[in-house]
């Protein structure tokens, strides 16, 4: 099974028009589908620049994005999850 990225549709014409799991679509909708709402489509994280699943963006900024600020649970500051784990 192919899982196709949306900057590679021009070449994906004659092949299977899905996604990686299974629905089959129209080329206008694939596309459409995998601009806008693809949850394995690859995306870039406003906050590091990181190409994240667009299905796994909320788990990335609340767990992994090291730009994100976040507040210390000791001392109330705020700075970046990055600065805290480096223990800055």
């Amino acid at each position: 099974m192919t899982v196709w990225n949306a900057s590679r549709l021009p070449r994906a014409i004659s092949r299977a028009n899905d996604c990686g799991d299974g629905k089959r679509m129209s080329m206008t909708m694939l596309k459409e589908h995998l601009e806008r709402s693809c949850p394995r489509e690859k995306v870039e994280c406003a906050e590091c620049g990181q190409k994240v699943a667009r299905g796994e963006m909320e788990r990335h900024l609340g767990e992994d994005c090291l730009e994100v600020r976040v507040r210390c649970r000791h001392c109330e500051q705020h700075d970046t999850r990055g600065a805290f784990r480096r223990g800055q």
